[in-house]
């Protein structure tokens, strides 16, 4: 069966993903570089330190996650299927729950930039999940 048109674009969004948590780890790690430089032989620069280089693996990992599910996804593996579905659901619980504090503060570009994201977590749960794109992704007997 060929790959749904969906599916793609979803890849292509794990592709875009993987390249903003690149260039949050070159941020992070400029960030980091500047407050350790300024404090790099006490404690708490040192400390600063650890954390930074913890967040940049998360970011690092994060790219490669995000990488690996879009060549997944392209080539109509399941689990990247399920891992979609599973992310997307578990974003649309933290935005739900972050939508809370947004509007505790009333930051119409927190409202509206976590509006975009819900509604597309939404559209890829939804999309994923139907029968014909499932289909897609079962392998064929013969």
């Amino acid at each position: 069966m060929e790959r749904p048109s969906g599916v793609t674009v979803i890849a292509v969004l794990d592709f875009l993903g993987a390249g903003g948590c690149l260039i949050g780890a070159l941020a992070f790690g400029a960030l980091t570089s500047v407050v350790t430089a300024r404090g790099s032989n006490s404690p708490l620069g040192r400390l600063a330190g650890l954390g930074g280089a913890i967040g940049i693996a998360l970011f690092f990992l994060s790219a490669l996650f995000a990488i690996v599910i879009g060549v997944g996804l392209l080539k109509l593996r399941n689990w990247a299927r399920v891992l979609s579905v599973v992310f997307a659901v578990l974003g649309i619980v933290l935005i739900l729950a972050g939508l809370v504090l947004t509007f505790a503060h009333l930051s119409a570009i927190s409202v509206v930039s976590d509006m975009l994201f819900l509604a597309l977590d939404c559209w890829i749960a939804w999309y994923l999940m139907r029968s014909n794109v499932r289909e897609a992704f079962t392998p064929a007997r013969g």
